[in-house]
Order: C-alpha cells, then structure tokens, then sequence
C-alpha cells in the first residue's frame, strides 16, 4: 500500500495533496512526507502568505509560520527560497536537519507590503530630512550580535541602501542563520548560492566556507554565482564534490601545479574564460566528463591561436576525456572560428555531446569531421520566441533568423546521432531532398523544416480551375504553368521530407515548430464584434502542411512517437488528420500546437483549434495538449 501511494503522489498537485491527507490517519502519514519534501517559495499560495506574514493581525503570520515548520520541518528534503523569513524560520526552529538540498535565489526582488511601503518612505519623501540620499545609502549597515563563536570575524556589514535601521540587523542575522543552517544538516548533497547573499551582508572569511563545505560528507554539487572559491583548496577539502558550477573563473595558484582531483566530473563556468587557465583546470581534472562555458575569451587573437601558441600558453597541451561540451556562444565576439573550432575538438576526442548557442556551419563541420561518434547536439536555451524582430532583442542572441542548414554536416556523418534538439534552427526542404542522412537511430528531432513555397489563395483558386476545367499543359497560360510547377514543386518536397522522417522509426519527438509569436510586444489591437484583441503576429510561412493529401500517412513507421509538434508551422491539420494520429501514433503522450493560449492576453479564441483540441481529447483523452517551452 505505501508503494502504491508513493506512485499516486507523482500525479497530484498541491490541492490534491491536501484533499488525499484529509481522507483518512493513514493516508495522512503516507501523504504528509510527500507533500512536505519540497518546500519552493514561489509555488501554490507561498507568495501570497510570504507578502502579509509580518502582520501580526493576520492568521498567517510568522507564528504561524514558526509553528508548522516546527511540526513538519523533519520531512523537508529541498529548499528553494527567495524570502528571508524562511532562512530565519528553516534555522531557527530547529527541525530543518534532513535537508538534500537548498537553494538560494534573488533575495533582492521579494519583499513584504510592510518592507516595501517601508523603502518608498524613504526614497520619495523628505519628513524632517528623513530621506535617503545617494551618498547616505553607502555608508556601512549597522551589526547585530554573533550567534556563535566561530562566526566572529567572519561577517561585515554592506552597504544601507533603502534598509531600515530593523531590516539592516535582520539581514545581519539571517546571513549567519543560512550558514549554520548548512552546518545543521550534514546530509547536504546540493547548495546553490546566489550573489543575492551579499546584499544581508558581507562575507569575508573564505576559510570559514571551506570549513562548512568540508562539515558535509554528502556534498555532491555546488553551484556558487558570487565567492571567489580558489579551486585547488575547494576540491581538497571537499572530496565528494562531483558538480561545480562558478559565475567566476576559479581562481588558483599562478604556477605552482594542482591536483590532481579526480573526484569532479562537471563543470561550469559562467564567465569569460582563458585558454591558459581552462588548459590548467582541465590537466588538474583527469576525471572531467561534463564542462559548460561561457564562453573562452580571446578567440579572435592571433597570440591565442593554435600556430602562435608557446609551450608556457599554449591552451592545451594533451587530450583529455571530456564527453559533454557546452560553449554559449551567442555573441558574435564570442563565436568560434573554423581554425580554433578544429584545435578545440582535437584535444577532446570522446565527445558525443555538444551544445551550442549559436550552431554555425563551422562548428558543424569539425564536430562533424572530428566525431563521427557523436550523439547529441543542442541549442543551450529556446529562448521566448521564433520571432524574428523579437528573439535577438530578449533573448541574447545575435542573428536575426534561424540558421538553415547550418547542422547538415552533422546529418550527413554522424550515424550515432540520437538527439538533435535545436529548434531556433532549420532545415531546407529542398536540402533535405538532395541529402542522405545517415542516423537511421535518430530518437529526438526538433528543428524547423522550412522553404516548402504553398500556393497562396489566388493561386489556389487557378489551380482548383486548372484541375476541374480539365486543362492541358499546352492550353495553359504563363501564369498557370507557373502555378502548376510550383504545386507540383511543393508536393514533391513534402513527399521527400516524409520519406527522410518516416526512416527514424525509433524517434520518440518530433517537434518542427515553436512558440512563434511576439509574445512580450504585440504589434497592434483591433476589434471585432465589440471586443478588443490583439496582434501577436502570424504563423511562420512556407512550413509543412502535415495533411493527408500532402503525405502525412508516409509516418505511420513512427510508432514510438511520445511528442509531437508543430507551433507555429502553417499546416493544414484537420479532423482527418486528426482521427488519423490518433489511430497511427498509439504511444503519444504530447501535442504542441492545439494548447490554449491562457498566457497571451487579448488573443482572440481560435474556435477551430479547440475543437482539433476537443476531437483528440475525445479520441485519446490521456495525451497532454502543451506548449513546447515546457520541453
């Protein structure tokens, strides 16, 4: 029985949970730990409580809050905290002492009514001089009292900002309680620091992290976005550190070498990087499988180039076994020339991953050329949107429109590929008619098909002529020759883009399209019929028609198919069509393209979707209609 609750729970959310404690005492027992496990501060009616909890007035108040984490406290395994009272409230009662994991987010940007009222009084208004000033808001905060010896020197006080006199000593306090709340629970597997910390106070004695990092045994990753944790010590006194992820290049000993520490497998740095010291990090990490950049900085200078390289700088000087490679280059001065693209991938021979911002023909090429083991290829983040005017501006990134074709080498030599998920990418049709792919073993596939020209209404009522009028060739005008070769054209294109996807009969996603409409600024308001809506921009033209009459049964091989989408495709998806997934795709578990669009406000209701929506619904009620950011 308890197996069969614990199974149960992965399909409740929060007002389930509390609907199943309430049936009896011993589904209580069995619910209480589940539910309690993960504590996110963002989730179900926490923010809510958390902006009016220091109204003592209110039945949600912090003795309230003090009083169920004294009860349930014990069954909390993970934090994911915003709000300072609960690093008080986690610490203070105590209980908090079987936590796996914690983390820390932007304290900054979360504060109670009270606080918030508290910083506009002092900001805009000037009672007897009581106003802020710019110069006022960097002097030092005022220091509270040490909770225990060992934290004596190891705090200074920041800068006051807008903090009142009672916000500045909490901030004093709740720094030393996050602390000792990491020493109050040995268990710790996974602690992420914010540079947020720094705001309650600062922290100046490093050697105090290395001795609370070295009190947890269990310690496995550690995500740090602010302290300047020198490597080799970190690693030395933290042996079961597999994960760490840094906002700033490690810093180390100037020459002196280090390690080896074959204990780390990941790593991440958030930041710029120099060949020299990433060549230092690697040779100090013999077992290094996972390394995550930035980006390394310097590419585009002739003295960090392969044939300029000395022996003291040159940026590698053996291979090494890293099997995942992730570069953000999004910036165009961040980008990898063909020349240090080869030089990387011949030091690292046992890739089989690569993830890319930015995946460029060159970059294809060499992973292409170098690893014809690879397995998977990624974009590092969706972004918002397909928009063209809007991704580069919200997103980072720096080219205007999808790069096409851009990953063909990799379709073309790499048989092992299993997973390309890149979907701010695209494929010609025309290029996939004219190429051979070669991973028959393909699993997951998401990338854009376009340039498939279709008719457009005009031209479709010539060809509806063309064809029930009964007209030759040599009767045909210009005009309609033009017209006949260019459905003709489509149709062809579509036939040899079904015939390359109907040959992955492993794959699992199919997903050819996004979200692809300026979902932040809409472009322009209209009215029909006495309601106001808005213009979020259109489908994205030239993408397949996924109808029957366009080929879409040549895909009924693909009856392992979990997912499949197609937001933003201009298809020609009908009940037909519909009926016909339904029948042909008994494994799917996910639709993107017929989901509502609750999230877009003013959105005029597309009727036709909803009722696609509603005939597979009815067809296949367990499949899950969502929007591929959730992917």
């Amino acid at each position: 029985m308890p197996e069969l609750l614990k199974a149960i729970s992965a399909y409740l959310n929060g007002i389930s949970f509390i609907a199943c404690i309430q049936v009896c005492k011993h589904w209580n027992e069995s619910f209480i730990p589940i539910l309690w496990n993960t504590i996110d501060d963002s989730l179900y009616a926490w923010p809510r409580i958390l902006r009016r909890i220091d109204e003592d007035q209110r039945v949600f108040n912090e003795a309230w809050l003090r009083d169920i984490f004294a009860k349930y406290g014990q069954y909390i395994r993970h934090l994911v905290l915003r709000w300072r009272v609960l690093i008080d409230i986690a610490y203070l009662n105590k209980a908090c002492t079987n936590l796996f994991s914690i983390k820390i987010l932007d304290i900054k940007q979360f504060h109670t009514l009270n606080e918030e009222y508290a910083v506009r009084l002092m900001k805009y208004r000037t009672p007897r001089g009581s106003r802020r000033y710019p110069n006022q808001r960097h002097s030092l905060a005022v220091t509270g009292p040490v909770i225990v010896p060992e934290l004596k020197g190891v705090f200074a006080p920041t800068a006051i900002l807008l903090k009142t006199e009672e916000r500045q000593l909490k901030d004093w306090m709740t720094h030393q309680y996050f602390w000792m709340l990491l020493r109050q629970n040995p268990g710790l597997q996974c602690i992420s620091l914010h540079s947020q910390l720094d705001l309650l106070s600062e922290l100046k004695s490093m050697k105090f992290v290395y001795d609370t990092f070295a009190m947890l045994p269990n310690l496995t990753t550690l995500e740090s976005h602010h302290y300047p944790l020198e490597y080799d010590i970190l690693l030395s006194r933290v042996p079961s550190l597999r994960n760490y992820s840094s906002a700033i290049v490690p810093p180390m000993p100037a020459f002196d070498l280090i390690g080896p520490f074959g204990n780390l497998r990941s790593l991440t740095i958030n930041t710029s990087t120099p060949w020299i010291k990433l060549n230092r990090i690697l040779r100090s990490t013999p077992s290094l499988t996972k390394l995550n950049l930035l980006y390394v900085n310097d590419l585009a200078n002739n003295s960090a180039s392969p044939s300029s390289s000395t022996e003291s700088g040159a940026p590698f000087s053996e291979t090494f076994h890293i099997t995942s490679l992730a570069i953000n280059n999004s910036s165009r001065n961040a980008s990898l020339d063909p020349e240090m693209a080869n030089f990387i991938f011949q030091h690292l021979p046992e890739l089989n991953e690569i993830c890319f911002a930015h995946l460029s023909l060159d970059i294809s090429t060499a992973a292409a050329q170098f690893y014809p083991q690879l397995e998977q290829a990624r974009q590092l983040c969706d972004g918002d949107s397909l928009y063209t005017r809007y991704y580069p501006k919200h997103t980072g990134g720096s080219f205007l429109t999808p790069l096409v074709n851009s990953q063909g080498p990799l379709f073309r030599s790499c048989r092992y590929l299993r997973v390309f998920d890149a979907i701010q990418h695209s494929f010609d049709a025309d290029h996939i008619s004219n190429t051979l792919w070669v991973c028959d073993g393909l699993e997951v596939f998401r990338c854009q098909i376009v340039g498939l020209s279709r008719l457009n209404q005009d031209e479709h009522s010539i060809l509806s002529y063309i064809t029930e009028s009964g007209l030759q060739e040599d009767d045909c005008s210009t005009e309609e020759l033009r017209i006949l070769k260019k459905a003709h054209t489509c149709r062809c294109l579509h036939v040899a883009v079904y015939n390359q996807l109907a040959r992955f009969v492993k794959l699992r996603v199919l997903d050819l399209g996004y979200e692809y409409r300026n979902i932040k600024y809409p472009t322009t308001s209209y009215t029909v019929a006495g309601n106001e809506y808005r213009y979020y921009g259109d489908v994205i033209q030239d993408t397949m028609q996924l109808s029957l009459a366009s080929g879409l049964d040549q895909l009924s091989t693909l009856e392992n198919l979990e997912v499949f989408g197609f937001e933003g495709v201009d298809h020609e998806i009908d009940l037909l069509e519909i009926e016909w997934i339904a029948e042909h795709w008994p494994r799917l578990k996910v639709m993107r393209g017929l989901q509502k669009d609750d999230h877009l406000r003013y959105v005029k209701p597309d009727k036709f979707r909803r009722m696609l929506r509603r005939k597979m619904q009815s067809l296949r009620p367990s499949i899950r209609h969502e929007s591929g950011k959730m992917w």
